[in-house]
């Protein structure tokens, strides 16, 4: 179940490419940049409002997790009753295991470690149902706010209309088929759990299970937290002395997330990924690049990176037991 598939050549050069353009982006801007002494005043004239924001970002932070703990469990309903703090455990693992594969597809493999060996296949499809559903938030909210960027004459200069067009016509279709083929998804279980698929035939008996009411909870739950994602983002700009209005923030960051979730990354480079498209996007409400490098890179740490390394923590002071528990898989 740990074996991963090698990655093709040009996929390794994809990614490879994506990251060294993101750090040589990042290095550029930051070298160009002649706003230091500016920046470095507006910490020392914080006000109280200046410092509440960080402040608000950091008590997101628990809700953020509390959300994606809350999802799993929903999602695992059906298969294994666990507690918030197994829930919890195995998301924190989840992101330990994905670290280095491509868009961190290997997170099912911790998530499922801590449930019963004879759920762990089940928990794997239902984890690819709880990732469909985030994909489908970033497009929901940031669809639109990509024709409005492009209408309103900000477009990314590194692109031309042309492959922008072509660029929006494939998402669109990307996040209807996703959210038409996730609410069908019980229909689709249904039809197949009776054809000539038995190695499959519990994954689509589960489908079946999977009521209107509990699909969208699940999606409820996913948007919820991609908006705290934004939020937290938002907040986090102000700290750093860049004033959005919310309807430039709105714009700007749901554009970006758009972006960003159709780029390849691995988690070595997805800072600088992630620090340069926010760059690229928001340039246009804000010529203050070192602010909003640096919004990307702590708000990653703080939402990545410490999740990441707590989970490392957890693996190793429980090793001997998930070692017994991956060679029953």
């Amino acid at each position: 179940m740990f074996k991963n598939k090698k990655h093709t050549i040009p996929e390794n050069i994809l990614k490879a490419a994506t990251g060294i353009l993101a750090c040589i982006f990042l290095i550029y801007s930051l070298s160009t940049f002649e706003r230091y002494d500016n920046l470095l005043l507006t910490f020392k004239k914080g006000g109280f409002f200046h410092w509440q924001s960080l402040f608000l970002v950091v008590l997101l932070i628990p809700l953020n997790w509390y959300l994606e703990t809350v999802k799993w469990k929903i999602l695992l309903k059906n298969v294994e009753q666990i507690s918030l703090k197994t829930a919890f455990y195995s998301v924190l693992t989840g992101l330990t295991t994905g670290i280095f594969s491509p868009a961190r597809l290997g997170e099912f493999a911790g998530r499922v470690l801590l449930l019963k060996p004879k759920n762990r296949k089940k928990a794997s499809a239902l984890w690819a149902v709880g990732s469909v559903t985030m994909t489908i938030a970033v497009c929901l909210f940031g669809i639109p706010a990509l024709f409005v960027f492009i209408q309103s004459g900000r477009e990314v200069n590194l692109l031309e209309n042309t492959t922008v067009t072509y660029y929006l016509t494939v998402v669109l279709f990307v996040v209807f088929f996703l959210t038409l083929l996730y609410f069908l998804l019980p229909f689709i279980g249904n039809f197949l759990s009776g054809k000539t698929f038995n190695h499959f035939s519990s994954t689509f008996n589960l489908l079946k299970k999977l009521s209107f009411k509990h699909l969208l909870s699940i999606l409820n739950l996913s948007l919820l937290r991609y908006l705290v994602f934004c939020i937290q983002f938002w907040l986090m700009l102000y700290f750093f002395g860049v004033e959005l209005s919310p309807w430039e923030a709105c714009v700007g960051i749901f554009t970006a997330y758009l972006f960003i979730t159709f780029l390849p990354s691995v988690f070595l480079t997805e800072a600088a990924v992630k620090s340069s498209v926010f760059l690229l996007i928001l340039s246009a409400f804000s010529d203050n690049s070192v602010a909003i490098i640096s919004t990307s890179m702590l708000l990653w740490i703080i939402n990545l990176a410490i999740p990441t390394l707590l989970g490392v923590l957890l693996l190793t002071k429980n090793e001997e037991k998930f070692s017994e528990q991956v060679k029953k898989m």
